[in-house]
């Protein structure tokens, strides 16, 4: 039975790990995306770019006006 080199092994395992990432990070967006629908919230590219960012986005979250519930949703989101 064939059995690839130990590089090409740990490369196969480092990229399903990114792509596992990748595909994790874009559940969370489209759920954020989603509450922000169902709220009413129509964010332009500049905003959305703002919401997802490392720092700003709880920043924005809590100029918005959602719901309670949506706001605890979002906040678990973007901390993840």
């Amino acid at each position: 039975m064939y059995k690839p080199a130990s590089v090409v092994r740990e490369l196969r395992q480092l990229f399903a790990q990114y792509c596992l990432l990748n595909r994790q990070i874009r559940t969370h967006k489209n759920n954020a995306q989603a509450i922000l629908v169902d709220n009413g919230v129509d964010l332009k590219k500049e905003a959305k770019t703002q919401l997802f960012g490392s720092e700003s986005g709880l920043k924005v979250l809590k100029e918005m006006n959602v719901s309670e519930a949506s706001r605890l949703c979002l906040r678990l989101s973007l901390e993840i």
